[in-house]
């Protein structure tokens, strides 16, 4: 098979892979061009910096000087206490969470970085970002954690 018949066999499925991949965290309504300060502050309760884990455990965090707004909560002008929260792992998306705890499943075993980010309820950030991060081990199965 052709070089660029080969190119063009996996072009497709890899651009709609990336367009549904950036449309799951866009914002869903246009973000306002002056973004609203907060005066929110975000921690990490669980885990602490360079815990051993198992592959299952809850993200504990302690949100201050805002609230967060249940998922309907998406028009109208922007306020800089109220929001949700959008969690990575690893630098990639794995929830928009309308809460301060949250069950994680199934971690692979290994070291990782948790990063948690109070944003607007237009589900992009505030100008002044509101981040909390923290490393932590996920012991392999039959280490002792």
């Amino acid at each position: 098979m052709p070089l660029t018949a080969k190119l063009s066999r996996w072009a497709l499925p890899v651009a709609l892979t990336g367009a549904v991949t950036l449309g799951a965290c866009a914002p869903k309504t246009a973000p306002a061009t002056a973004r609203p300060d907060t005066a929110a502050r975000l921690e990490i309760v669980a885990p602490g910096p360079n815990e051993t884990l198992g592959p299952n455990f809850v993200l504990n965090l302690n949100l201050t000087g805002a609230k967060i707004v249940p998922a309907n909560v998406i028009g109208g002008p922007l306020k800089g206490d109220e929001g949700h929260i959008h969690v990575t792992l690893d630098g990639k998306l794995i929830s928009m969470t309308y809460g301060t705890s949250q069950d994680m499943k199934d971690i692979a075993p290994g070291p990782h970085n948790l990063q948690a980010e109070f944003v607007a309820t237009d589900h992009a950030p505030f100008r002044n970002r509101v981040i909390a991060a923290v490393a932590f081990d996920v012991a392999a199965q039959g280490s002792p954690s």
